[in-house]
């Protein structure tokens, strides 16, 4: 492998894929070897401290991508509650899938506490802060109820990144699938 940035991608970019495949705990420096077609020692040129270093930095750079993406959404939607949520679910439904879940179940338990800590607040900020921040929102002005303006944003957040793994919806218009869930979490059950 050269001594270059395009190596130092390269290396990013197949970590990235399997870490968001399989997961901190399930990929070891050998895998990222494997795919790259590489001696393991020579990720440790790009990553010095080795995997927590690896995840870390590609975790870092997802949750910018998705961060980016979801303030992209937001402000192209429009100002009400229901359109800004549904731009929210559309951009992870449409966007290659993240395990939210695993990410924070798991895999940030899994690091370094230097590590665990960098990856959780950039985690927060990136997917859940924005739902929190409209529902807040929302409540201050009296359009919604007083709830746990997070415990809904994760739940919310959850549910809509679960419709990939969800064979039967694979299949389904995702624009619909994400409209669906908005006015199950706007409007409830009722009839």
């Amino acid at each position: 492998m050269s001594d270059s940035s395009e190596a130092r991608e390269r290396v990013l970019q197949a970590a990235a894929a399997l870490f968001r495949d399989r997961g901190y705990l399930s990929v070891t420096m050998n895998d990222i070897a494997a795919v790259l077609n590489v001696r393991k020692a020579s990720l440790y040129y790009h990553a010095p401290q080795g995997k927590d270093q690896l995840y870390t930095e590609v975790m870092m750079r997802m949750l910018a991508e998705i961060g980016d993406g979801v303030r992209s959404a937001l402000a192209a939607a429009k100002p009400d509650l229901r359109s800004k949520l549904t731009a929210i679910a559309l951009f992870h439904v449409t966007h290659l899938p993240f395990d939210t879940s695993r990410l924070f179940r798991t895999d940030i338990r899994a690091l370094p506490p230097e590590y665990a800590y960098e990856v959780l607040m950039a985690g927060n900020a990136a997917i859940f802060e924005p739902v929190t921040t409209l529902i807040e929102a929302a409540q201050t002005r009296g359009e919604i109820r007083e709830v746990d303006a997070h415990m809904v944003a994760v739940t919310f957040i959850v549910s809509v990144q679960s419709l990939h793994e969800e064979s039967e919806y694979k299949h389904k218009p995702i624009e619909g699938l994400a409209d669906q869930l908005v006015r199950l979490y706007m409007d409830g059950l009722r009839a």
